[in-house]
């Protein structure tokens, strides 16, 4: 046990003290504190399904983090294969046609290959210039298994005559500058004639070749900028010259005569871009398309559209296929929903009992209960209660762009709101239904959001330059005052005996106060000039006293409400990668997390640390949350999900030795 002290003690005491620790560890070793894996939340970071073509029960994922995951049972259990790479993102597995153990791997890092069912993976060079490049797909000849096209962000098309040993680019008609900057979205062989080619390209539009790839011509001038790059597209297998791409911007055109001549057959809004189209592999008249806010089905290849997403979370899907008659399988996957299967053509989802790998959440907020957790992966929030000790989906509606914070209302856990680049949303029925904020906010980027826990109507925000200021829970916003004055807020930090009283944490600019609840903030005079902090928290019992933290670990303490900041040691060192949370209800309870194994625990803001002995927390935080009411501390680790530690029993202990 290691504790910390804000003032000098007798000597007569730190012996007696450390006397007393000396003998505790002696006689009674300390209990580790373990940390407890939530369950998810259910929303695990899957960039790509493939359903073996020769067995639909075996199932291939990737992961945004490079990992391959297999099932045998579609899907109701899986094994972890290998990393690919870490971090590289898994776009597309293509499996050999005359091979069933050969698999290929798309990647954001490059082009593998797998001889032995995915066990085992090499990498493949394309060109020497294109090691750890994105790879967004593979296809190959059906006629010559031989014959393969790739393409490379930012180098464009290959193509291998020999199985993929050797490659060559073939972008002739393309002009280098559009391919420097342009990236491979998708390329398809018309099966009837196997030297007809077709791909989209960002910068670029979609694009034709009818000499396997000796050359090509543009079909589009349809170009990237504005959400309009075209992503996917397919071509009917019995009708020569009809084909279908789908833009980013959600729009879905269609063509009759080999591409001269296009005709939309969806328009999109905007943001609502076709992450994938595909066809049946037993009618090619049926076509598949995950959107943004749906999964559509089209039985006229593409001329008319409907939803077949039913009671799936409206966020970003991908739908994958497994053979089968008289109805194939439907896999349904995306960062906010896991992965879902459905047998009956999308009339209903059944979420796979095991999800393979694990969720990144980037926020994390909670009731003062402790009753009730709100967590944001992506662009989906979820909710998780001790009651059922489950999450379930919180994002129907919510179409706002990767989330960044989220602040619940104090006096009703039902009231949520996100930030996200794009402005802030807001939903009153706890996830059922989400609206945008004000028409100032929209395209806004904010960085925090936050409701203040006294005034259960005022809200604050930051942007990357400003502090904004709700009075009517969320619905308008405005600037703080002074205008124009350029700061970005980190956290923000309520006095639970002044409610006027609001302190900043932010970005090279130090510390800045509120004496009015937020509509207007002065910066701290000496001291935190240029630091970046993390957070500011406050003494349990000197109400003019308060410390700030950075995220290297460095502690500053102010004696006069913030006005002058001097340096202040905690007991770790410095340097290391520190987590200082503290509840938002009572800031002077803080918990700071040092590295992967040292936590600590204050009840004095900072003034006195505790060290509570626990068992390591392997991975990378990305979001915390601290209540103190329940002594628990709930964290997110990159690629896993949400852990939660009860420190209740562990801090009564400890306190009573103290």
């Amino acid at each position: 046990m290691v504790k910390h002290f804000s003032r000098p003690l007798p000597l007569t005491f730190l012996t007696f003290h450390f006397s007393l620790c000396f003998l505790v560890s002696c006689s009674s070793p300390p209990q580790l504190a373990r940390w407890e894996l939530t369950g998810g939340p259910m929303a695990q970071n899957i960039s790509t399904v493939f359903v073996d073509e020769h067995n639909k029960s075996h199932l291939f994922v990737g992961l945004t983090n490079g990992e391959v995951h297999s099932s045998t049972d579609e899907g109701g259990t899986w094994s972890k294969l290998t990393t690919l790479r870490p971090n590289g993102s898994i776009n597309r597995f293509i499996q050999h046609p005359d091979d069933v153990q050969r698999y290929y791997a798309a990647t954001n890092s490059g082009l593998f290959v797998s001889t032995d069912a995915g066990v085992a993976w090499t990498e493949i060079t394309i060109n020497p210039s294109s090691s750890h490049f994105a790879v967004r797909t593979l296809v190959i000849d059906p006629y010559n298994a031989r014959i393969m096209y790739t393409g490379i962000a930012g180098i464009g098309i290959h193509k291998s005559t020999d199985g993929g040993a050797t490659w060559r680019p073939v972008n002739n008609g393309l002009d280098s500058l559009a391919l420097t900057k342009s990236e491979v979205c998708d390329i398809k062989i018309d099966p009837s004639k196997p030297d007809n080619l077709y791909a989209t390209m960002r910068e670029v539009g979609v694009i034709r070749s009818t000499d396997g790839g000796a050359s090509w011509t543009r079909l589009t001038s349809i170009m990237g900028s504005g959400g309009i790059a075209p992503t996917s597209i397919v071509v009917h297998s019995k009708s020569p010259g009809t084909l279908c791409f789908g833009m980013e911007a959600g729009s879905i055109y269609k063509s009759v005569d080999g591409g001269k001549t296009w005709s939309p057959t969806r328009f999109g809004s905007g943001s609502d871009k076709p992450v994938t189209l595909i066809s049946h592999p037993d009618n090619p008249g049926v076509l598949y398309a995950g959107a943004e806010n749906d999964i559509l089905i089209s039985t006229d290849f593409g001329t008319s559209w409907k939803s077949i997403a039913g009671k799936l979370p409206h966020v970003a899907s991908t739908v994958t296929i497994a053979p089968g008659k008289p109805v194939p399988t439907l896999y349904a996957y995306g960062e906010g929903i896991g992965l879902n299967r459905s047998a009956n053509n999308g009339v209903s989802w059944i979420q796979s009992p095991a999800q393979p790998g694990g969720s990144t959440v980037s926020a994390i907020v909670g009731d003062k209960r402790g009753t009730i957790v709100v967590a944001a992966v992506g662009a989906s929030v979820h909710r998780w209660t001790t009651a059922t000790r489950s999450w379930t989906s919180a994002s129907n509606g919510l179409t706002s762009g990767s989330i960044v914070s989220i602040a619940m209302n104090t006096d009703s856990s039902t009231v949520i709101h996100v930030a996200t680049s794009t402005g802030i949303y807001g939903t009153l029925d706890g996830g059922y239904s989400w609206s945008s904020g004000s028409h100032q906010l929209r395209g806004k980027p904010i960085s925090l959001v936050s409701s203040h826990p006294i005034f259960p109507t005022r809200m604050l925000a930051s942007t990357e330059t400003e502090v904004l200021v709700s009075t009517n829970t969320g619905f308008t916003w405005n600037p703080a005052k002074p205008l124009n004055d350029r700061r970005r807020v980190r956290s923000f930090t309520y006095s639970p005996s002044d409610a006027g009283l609001v302190l900043g944490a932010t970005a090279q600019t130090g510390a800045i106060i509120s004496t009015n609840g937020g509509l207007s903030w002065e910066a701290s005079r000496y001291g935190l000039e240029s630091k970046s902090l993390d957070a500011i928290t406050l003494d349990d019992k000197d109400k003019l006293t308060l410390y700030a933290w950075t995220d290297h670990g460095e502690g500053y303490r102010s004696t006069d409400k913030g006005l002058v900041w001097n340096r202040y040691s905690p007991p770790w060192q410095t340097g290391e990668q520190v987590h200082i949370v503290f509840d938002r209800f009572k800031p002077s309870e803080v918990i700071a997390l040092v590295g992967a194994n040292q936590l600590y625990y204050s009840r004095s803001g900072g003034g006195t640390w505790i060290r509570i002995p626990c068992v390591p927390l392997q991975g990378e935080i990305t979001a915390t949350m601290w209540n103190s009411n329940t002594a628990t501390l709930y964290v997110g680790i990159r690629d896993i999900g949400v852990y939660r530690v009860a420190l209740s029993e562990h801090l009564k202990r400890l306190l009573e030795e103290w």
